[in-house]
């Protein structure tokens, strides 16, 4: 059976497939989505920081796509093991899946827009320290408002915080760290 696209119908550029965690993800994305509008980029919640519903919404994806296109992960550590991430971070290899991780939340990464993030804050201080700055509780759904200087901060302190550590051991043992900042350099190199 051919399945080729006719002549003309093939994309120019390949889709971002952003599995998430949860809320916040998403709706980050979705604002970085509607600043780069050039770049197709498609999330897909999972509804929860549950391994096997990263698992599932991942292999549905791998069955989609087109051979070019990207698939990533954006999760938490919160509640997973270290050993949990690294066997996630094989399967996700294996599969050819990009793994971004935040330690304990992706409230790491939306609170470096604004300060640096110490390692000892719990959730709750997190959430604090941006209802600080948004002069509004935080709330997930609502999410931050982001501009180009902003999200270039962030990454930069995020670089920090993993200071050229970016593997999956590091960032699950080390609180106050992520890798987001890469996903958002790929994004940003489809733009080139």
């Amino acid at each position: 059976m051919n399945t080729r696209r006719p002549a003309g119908m093939f994309r120019k550029r390949s889709i971002q497939v952003i599995v998430t965690e949860g809320l916040s993800e998403e709706i980050y994305l979705d604002r970085i989505r509607s600043k780069v509008g050039s770049i197709p980029i498609h999330t897909v919640n999972a509804g929860g920081g549950d391994l096997k519903r990263l698992k599932k919404e991942c292999v549905k994806a791998l069955s989609e796509r087109e051979r070019w296109d990207m698939i990533a992960v954006v999760a938490d550590v919160d509640v997973k093991s270290e050993e949990e991430m690294i066997e996630f971070d094989a399967w996700c290899t294996e599969n050819g899946i990009d793994l971004f991780v935040s330690n304990p939340s992706f409230e790491v990464f939306l609170l470096m827009h604004f300060q640096d993030v110490k390692g000892r804050m719990s959730q709750d201080d997190m959430e604090d320290a941006l209802s600080r700055h948004l002069g509004r509780r935080y709330d997930k759904a609502k999410g931050i408002r982001i501009d180009e200087d902003m999200v270039r901060t962030a990454m930069g302190r995020a670089d920090i915080s993993i200071s050229g550590k970016d593997d999956i051991t590091t960032i699950s043992s080390t609180p106050g760290t992520t890798n987001f900042q890469k996903l958002l350099t790929k994004i940003s190199e489809q733009l080139r």
